[in-house]
């Protein structure tokens, strides 16, 4: 059951950790008048970024089978449970990693735009 627990806690620690559509890097400069407008027009790239359900999938698989794989050996009846809260950790793993992605996407646009991002 402790393994369970933990599981459980790590999904929602990854779960807050994510960034959201919100992110605004840091300048190191002033904000110039077009950076507002820069900014939209980078998070809208950065939405494109293609994703396939194969790779989210793929977490998902590799999740639920590592966590069935702890389970089945620390308590073989919590298998099933195991099973579902790895497929969310993977799930939740697989969209944090695409999040990362679209943070970088947008630093590097609003780079190429001229504007001084530093994180």
């Amino acid at each position: 059951m402790r393994i369970l627990y933990t599981l459980g806690a790590l999904s929602i620690v990854a779960a807050c950790a994510m960034p959201s559509d919100s992110y605004a890097p840091i300048l190191d400069g002033p904000v110039t008048r077009d950076f507002q407008s820069d900014l939209t027009a980078c998070r809208e790239l950065a939405k494109q970024s293609p994703t396939g359900p194969g790779e989210v999938g793929g977490a998902i698989v590799a999740g639920a089978l590592f966590a069935g794989f702890v389970v089945d050996h620390e308590e073989p009846d919590m298998l099933p449970w195991g099973v579902a809260l790895g497929a969310v950790a993977g799930w939740i793993g697989a969209i944090a990693d695409q999040n990362a992605e679209r943070k970088t996407i947008v630093a590097t646009c609003l780079q190429g735009r001229g504007h001084p991002v530093v994180g």
